[in-house]
């Protein structure tokens, strides 16, 4: 009597679980098992390979996320335990030490990228941008320059007024 081999293809993978992709190849090749022939369904969740040949799913400490079956360290950013993926720092925050959260900038400080950056004279701190400072002092110089031009313009024509008024009484 002859058996038929059970296969990946046949095989039963636990709740939340999935089958894992594999060619006929790949199928005849590797030990039917859990961990063999399902992945973790949850993109958030890992298999932990210290279980195997039993497949126990599990979430990806902070500061890393999960990616090809295994979690990896954020390079940027920063991920809650249990993240999909990296995600980047709200504007003014930078990843703490562990990238599993993001930190504020000190007053007077900006994010630039990764790190807090102390904005010192001659720029300013303009929301979360370091500028430089001469660029607003020329704007409001011309504005300057053209309200004196304005107000000049406006006095020389009334002394002309009063002076050809003062002509004609004569």
């Amino acid at each position: 009597m002859a058996f038929r081999r059970t296969s990946c293809g046949t095989f039963s993978c636990p709740a939340g679980t999935a089958p894992t992709p594999m060619t006929r190849s790949e199928e005849s090749e590797v030990e039917v098992s859990a961990a063999a022939c399902c992945r973790c369904s949850a993109s958030n969740q890992v298999r932990d390979r210290s279980k195997e040949p039993v497949l126990v799913c599990v979430v990806c400490p902070a500061g890393r996320a999960a990616k090809n079956d295994e979690c990896h360290a954020c390079t940027e950013g920063y991920a809650p335990e249990g993240a999909s993926e990296c995600a980047a720092c709200p504007t003014g925050e930078v990843p703490n030490h562990g990238r599993s959260d993001c930190t504020p900038c000190a007053p007077g400080e900006y994010a630039d990228g990764e790190t807090c950056r102390l904005c010192r004279f001659p720029r300013f701190l303009n929301g979360n941008n370091c500028i430089w400072w001469h660029l607003p002092m020329i704007v409001l110089l011309l504005l300057f320059c053209s309200a004196l031009v304005f107000l000049g313009h406006r006095i020389a024509k009334r002394r002309r007024r009063r002076w050809t008024e003062s002509r004609e009484e004569e």
